[in-house]
């Protein structure tokens, strides 16, 4: 375990925890993101979409040898309270790869049987999928690793803590990324 023994990490082991947006808003409608001149699909179609492509493509550098990413994904929505939902098994984060627990095979069987509803605690879920999917795994170490987490939503925050109590560089050495879906 050289991470502990040493405390260093390859940048070719990239972690990444991924925020998909569960919420009734994400029932709207979007212009279809994976293909152009495509009917509208909903947001919450376009974002399953999205998150689908992206494990296909860990899968494929991951065969390759190349590079291997660690990731779990956790939907989030507010119906009487925060209902964050990891979609792979515990603990919630893996090597994906094809034909695992942690792949594009196992995200989309999960996550069919998902459906929108309640209300947006944007703030809320980007602490938790950092509490819970980016910095747990290798206990995270080394602690200035550059991690990454990923939102996808369509950004309308109707409950919880407001983006602006997370303070400025709270988040550091992760790099934070959204993909929102406007109407």
């Amino acid at each position: 375990d050289y991470r502990t023994a040493y405390g260093y990490a390859y940048d070719c082991i990239a972690v990444i925890g991924i925020g998909l947006d569960r919420t009734g808003s994400m029932l709207g409608v979007t212009p279809d993101p994976m293909t152009t001149g495509a009917p509208d699909v909903t947001k919450w179609e376009a974002a399953k979409r999205g998150v689908s492509s992206f494990l296909q493509d860990c899968e494929t550098v991951q065969s390759s040898g190349v590079i291997y990413t660690v990731a779990g994904i956790e939907t989030f929505r507010r119906l009487a309270a925060n209902d964050f939902q990891p979609v792979f098994p515990a603990p919630g984060y893996g090597l994906v790869k094809s034909g695992s627990g942690f792949s594009r095979a196992a995200f989309d069987s999960a996550i069919a049987a998902m459906t929108p509803g309640g209300d947006t605690p944007l703030a809320d879920a980007l602490v938790d999928v950092k509490n819970t999917l980016v910095m747990p795994p290798f206990g995270g170490i080394p602690t200035d690793e550059q991690r990454y987490l990923a939102m996808l939503t369509d950004g309308l925050l109707t409950s919880g803590s407001p983006m602006s109590s997370i303070a400025n560089g709270s988040f550091a050495p992760i790099a934070v990324f959204s993909m929102g879906f406007g109407t």
